[in-house]
Formats: structure tokens, C-alpha cells, sequence
């Protein structure tokens, strides 16, 4: 029985180290992208969905976004407008961004240089959870297809 006593506060420090152990990053991914007219200026929209894996919730400070096509930085915007994410749930976050005009032309231009049926796109996400966890970055990346030009066939 005394063994026993004798062993208690280390079993306490252990059980207590286990509970100080880091929680798990958030995990993210991207559920659409999608053109939003709006008057004025063109948007697009990109829903992301956050789930929170551990046992309490998660508030995030920010989340800042780039979308290259053709390796051309297109559309690029942040955001602290988030809600907090209960314990082990998931919320989707919309996100909108106006392109660049200037390298919208430039994108254009290359476009119309090259016959190609398709074109790369790649989304960049960077989430900052609220305290002390590292910032996760999100990147998803594909192939738009072109619209062929009935003119050149």
C-alpha cells in the first residue's frame, strides 16, 4: 500500500502532462469556387470548409486567400470576419474577392497568345487560428478548361 502512495504524485505529474499535450491544427478544405456577379465590380466567392477536430472551440483571427491562373496572382483578399467553431464540428466560411485588373489583362493577353484547352488555376488559403497554434495553409490547384473558339475550327 505504501508503493502505492509513494507512486501517486508521479502518476499525478504524468496524467497531468497528458492533458497539457497541444490540440490538433484545424483541417481545411475547399468546397467551391464560384463567379458572384455583384453590381459594380465582379467577385468570386470561395466557400472553405474549417473543421475543428479537438475537444474545445476554436476562434480564428484571420484568413487571407490568392488565386494565381496561370500562375498569374488574379485575386487576393483576407478577412477577421470568422466564426467560432464549437468543439469537434465544422463550419463553412465564404469568402469574396475582386480581381486585379491589371493582372487580369495580363492574364488575358496570355491567353489569347496561347491555344490551349485548359489552364491552371491554384487556390492559396492561410488560416491563423486565435492563441498559440501555427497558421495552416490550404492550397488546391486543377485545370479550368477553355472555351474553344469556333472560329479557329
Amino acid at each position: 500500500m505504501k508503493a502505492w502512495i509513494r507512486l501517486l504524485p508521479f502518476w499525478l505529474l504524468l496524467s497531468g502532462c497528458a492533458a497539457l499535450q497541444p490540440p490538433e491544427p484545424p483541417r481545411v478544405s475547399i468546397q467551391q469556387v464560384r463567379w458572384a456577379p455583384l453590381e459594380g465590380s465582379p467577385r468570386f466567392e470561395f466557400a472553405l470548409e474549417v473543421l475543428n477536430p479537438n475537444g474545445r472551440e476554436l476562434a480564428l483571427d484571420g484568413v487571407v486567400y490568392t488565386l494565381f491562373i496561370d500562375d498569374v496572382e488574379l485575386l487576393q483578399g483576407a478577412t477577421s470576419q470568422l466564426p467560432v467553431i464549437a468543439a469537434y464540428s465544422s463550419e463553412v466560411i465564404t469568402l469574396s474577392a475582386s480581381p486585379n485588373l491589371i493582372n487580369g489583362l495580363r492574364l488575358l493577353g496570355r491567353l489569347a497568345m496561347a491555344q490551349r484547352q485548359s489552364v491552371p488555376y491554384r487556390l492559396e488559403a492561410r488560416i491563423d487560428p486565435a492563441g498559440w497554434l501555427p497558421a495552416q495553409t490550404v492550397v488546391e490547384s486543377g485545370d479550368l478548361p477553355l472555351l474553344s473558339n469556333p472560329a479557329k475550327e
